[in-house]
């Protein structure tokens, strides 16, 4: 989170053309790339078949996320929470408190995005659309 952080702050205070981010066109998708290494490498660290199963889960999410918004932006934490929210609705029988919980979570944190200005209702809605057909092929997969 410090160092994902940091290369946020730098990309948005940094000059127009920072060297590393001509090559991925974007602030965003180069903080999406970052991400997905960061979670290869927990991935690629790790032998406990539950946090690999979680970390499995995320390099997912991000690794579409990234590939989709070569095409389209999108709010990406519409999409996490779309995601966690259709996971435990999927196994809502064994986690009724955390389905009720993600699903008002998602409800106010894409409220939140519209009204702060930082998403268009359509880019709420794709990265919502994108996080519960991402869940949904993990499960089913």
């Amino acid at each position: 989170m410090g160092l994902s952080g940091s290369l946020y702050y730098l990309s948005q205070h940094a000059p127009k053309y920072l060297d590393i981010l001509t090559l991925f066109g974007s602030k965003r998708r180069f903080l999406i790339f970052w991400q997905l290494l960061l979670l290869l490498g927990l991935r690629g660290a790790t032998a406990e078949p539950l946090i690999a199963y979680w970390l499995n889960f995320f390099i997912w999410h991000t690794a579409l996320a990234w590939l989709i918004h070569w095409r389209r932006s999108f709010s990406l934490h519409a999409q996490g929470w779309a995601g966690l929210t259709t996971f435990f609705l999927w196994y809502g029988q064994t986690y009724p408190l955390m389905a009720g919980l993600c699903t008002g979570l998602w409800g106010l944190v894409s409220y939140q995005r519209f009204q702060t200005g930082a998403h268009a209702w359509p880019e709420i809605l794709l990265g919502s659309g994108v996080g519960v057909v991402a869940s949904m092929s993990y499960i089913l997969v």
